[in-house]
């Protein structure tokens, strides 16, 4: 959902960084980071959101070497014009 509409985004490249936004909001608000999260697994409605998904991928995991495990799963059944939905799993530092 964009924040400003409370509307789910229209264009999927808005989906896929609002996505990613979240997720760091997410994130943040358990005391984690990108750095934390240990899997992802996208469901698009088209695979063709990959380029989209890589693209803001690399920004938030550019090392190669320490990026999570991730899986795209094509889902065409989304309601509306939702494009593409994130789970994530991330290990929590005990300081958190």
């Amino acid at each position: 959902m964009d924040p400003a509409t409370g509307e789910v985004a229209v264009e999927a490249a808005d989906q896929v960084r609002l996505t990613f936004w979240q997720l760091g909001r997410i994130l943040a608000a358990a005391g984690a980071c990108f750095d934390d999260v240990a899997k992802l697994t996208f469901y698009v409605k088209t695979k063709e959101l990959r380029p989209t998904i890589n693209e803001l991928w690399l920004t938030h995991f550019p090392d190669p070497s320490s990026r999570p495990a991730r899986h795209m799963l094509v889902y065409e059944d989304f309601p509306g014009n939702i494009l593409i939905q994130c789970e994530a799993m991330a290990i929590v530092p005990d300081d958190a």
